[in-house]
């Protein structure tokens, strides 16, 4: 709980989109009182990493089509423009009866010691550490297969690519690329791939497209299984018709050194493999202190985002897992989290808030039933009908709107929206989400406003004590965010 001696702590775990926008709403927000120490809490994001880069974006870093020096932004430097704290850290583990987060220490790559294991004491906090790949423990896939879940990851898979181009060249060895996963990831990787040999090749590194082959293996029956059936047959043939290996309906059962093995024996031959299949949260989510987990790891919430178990702990984006009452099947990820494109928790949070700006009377029926509305297809195709109709001024935001209304019937994918949003450059905060920023506003906004009401309490508890020490003030919970 909050000490009537300090600050309100708000400390947030992660830097993606969620993690990062808020920081940078809140900040910007309390930055004005700055005057008024006693109302204005402190607020700290938590990230491992130096510097975010849009997830939607790692593709293209991954194969070199982009910069990433363009499309970063550093923490450090947003921290200072927006008015929070960054801390390098990583969350590995969690003391709810003592309100501390336990960071694990940072290591340099040569394995001497940046930043120690330390605590953070926090009143509330903010979890939004993301998802990556599910592996589901496949045998050798962890020491054999190259993941791009980060950054760091989409570098380190840049630099590997690079070399083994050159080896390709130099020592005129063939070159065999495999990517499991057929969402919106692995199709896209291997399209960058197609178009980093073909920038390869026009500056003069002849001969490269013939030595290079690139596999795209999924298990279903098709391609970008989130979409319609015509995205995902017309995805399958613009692919193949640029030379893209395309296998559906196969799995892997394993990956060695020199290949991946299917469920049928065969292998296929790959000396450079990728995974990008599956989607779970980090596993330390599992077992957090106790707060409930669900399939993938996911922190079970309530549609005000607290976790089922913790008032004070929030879960936002894809670690979080929401079920409207009365439904069974969760959210997809896009549509539980405050800095989504299209987000249904933001009409869920102002109903909890009693904000009445925008939703005033909305029920739990209500919400339900719009939102299993808004993630069925029929929506995505309405909406391409009615905006197809309109003049080019607003072609723009058909594509948008129709980007946010397929990436919101996504089961799982992290980043299926950005098939949707095709030729977007969008790398970094500044730029991500602003066609649906009027929601997203809405949503911080309905969460600092709790967050006001809770400090005014406790400044008012100090003001009552400092003008009557021998009188005995009760202690007033408001709530949370």
């Amino acid at each position: 709980m909050m000490s009537s001696s300090k600050q309100h702590q708000i400390v947030i775990v992660g830097g993606g989109v969620a993690g990062l926008e808020i920081a940078s709403t809140l900040g910007r927000r309390w930055r004005r009182r700055r005057g008024e120490r006693s109302k204005v809490p402190s607020i700290t994001l938590i990230d491992r990493d130096t510097a975010h880069v849009w997830k939607p974006m790692l593709h293209t870093i991954a194969a070199g089509t982009r910069d990433i020096s363009q499309q970063q932004t550093t923490y450090i430097a947003q921290a200072h423009d927006a008015g929070f704290v960054y801390q390098p850290g990583e969350l590995c583990g969690l003391d709810r009866a003592a309100h501390e987060v336990m960071l694990a220490p940072l290591h340099a790559p040569d394995g001497r010691l940046l930043v120690p294991a330390r605590t953070l004491r926090y009143d509330t906090l903010i979890i939004a550490v993301g998802s990556r790949a599910n592996d589901f423990g496949t045998p050798g896939v962890v020491e054999h297969c190259l993941m791009i879940d980060s950054r760091q990851q989409a570098d380190a898979f840049n630099r590997e690519v690079r070399i083994r181009m050159l080896q390709c060249l130099a020592q005129e060895e063939d070159l065999s690329i495999a990517i499991v996963g057929g969402g919106a990831t692995g199709v896209e990787l291997a399209a960058e791939l197609v178009q980093l040999t073909e920038t390869a090749v026009a500056y003069g590194a002849q001969g490269l497209s013939e030595r290079i082959t690139i596999t795209l293996i999924e298990s279903g029956p098709r391609l970008l299984a989130a979409f319609p059936q015509d995205i995902s047959a017309a995805t399958q043939a613009r692919l193949e018709a640029l030379g893209i290996r395309v296998l559906t309906q196969t799995r892997v059962s394993a990956a060695d050194v020199d290949a991946f093995v299917l469920d049928d024996g065969k292998r296929i031959a790959a000396s450079l493999k990728v995974w990008a299949a599956g989607v779970k949260a980090p596993d330390f989510l599992a077992d957090l202190d106790g707060l409930e987990a669900g399939r993938g790891n996911q922190l079970l919430t309530r549609p005000s985002l607290q976790t089922t178990l913790d008032a004070d702990i929030y879960a936002v984006g894809d670690c979080a897992s929401l079920s409207l009452p009365g439904t069974q099947t969760p959210l997809p990820p896009r549509l539980r989290s405050p800095t989504s494109r299209l987000n249904i928790s933001s009409a869920t949070c102002p109903m909890r808030l009693r904000t009445t700006a925008l939703f005033p009377t909305l029920s739990t029926e209500i919400l339900a039933r719009w939102c299993r509305w808004a993630t069925t297809m029929p929506m995505a195709r309405w909406v391409n009908s009615v905006c197809s109709k309109a003049s080019r001024s607003v072609v723009g935001w058909r594509n948008s709107a129709m980007s946010c209304c397929t990436a919101a019937t996504s089961p799982g994918s992290m980043d299926s929206g950005a098939a949707a949003c095709s030729g977007s450059s969008t790398g970094s905060i500044p730029g991500c989400g602003r066609r649906f920023v009027w929601i997203n506003t809405f949503a911080i906004n309905g969460l600092m406003k709790c967050l006001d009401e809770r400090i005014q309490v406790n400044h008012g508890e100090r003001e009552m004590q400092r003008d009557s020490p021998l009188e005995t003030t009760p202690h007033i919970r408001t709530g949370s965010i």
